[in-house]
């Protein structure tokens, strides 16, 4: 990312509030803006980490990924028994056996409801999974992504 580049990102995230990724500073981090500052909350201490503007112009920036997890999700994603997970238009959360396809208001896959289960205990969270996205989450796809980082 060139200097232009980095200044239009930096720019963008202003205006549109995401949260963003910076690789190359002494670790990985997740920035945002507040109030016209970015910073992160450092994990190990209870003061935010403030980023100057010109030390950002020599940095990887970047969106974080479509889909982050706590550590309690990945838990269960790794027990669930069908590789796709996705989330209706009304909340439901669901995992299907095969590759679902977008209906108006739901997810549907060839075998019905004996081949998806219905994951209403854990609706309050994977926040990340909404009806907006456009594929279904392939878990094994996600966690090999992750594994390789």
């Amino acid at each position: 990312m060139n200097k232009i580049e980095c200044v239009e990102f930096i720019l963008e995230r202003m205006r549109d509030g995401k949260e963003f990724l910076v690789e190359g500073y002494e670790m990985e981090a997740f920035y945002n803006n507040n109030d016209g500052n970015f910073y992160w909350v450092e994990p190990t201490s209870r003061g935010k980490i403030y980023m100057k503007f010109n030390e950002m112009l020599y940095l990887d920036l970047q969106l974080p990924p479509a889909h982050s997890f706590t550590p309690d999700e990945l838990v269960i994603m790794e027990h669930l028994p069908y590789p796709y997970l996705v989330r209706d238009f009304d909340g439901e959360l669901w995992n299907y056996e095969y590759e679902p396809f977008k209906m108006e208001e739901h997810w549907e896959a060839d075998g019905g409801y004996e081949s998806s289960r219905s994951l209403y205990l854990f609706e309050h969270l994977f926040e990340s999974i909404k009806f907006e996205n456009e594929e279904p989450l392939k878990i094994s796809e996600y966690m090999e992504k992750r594994e390789t980082k």
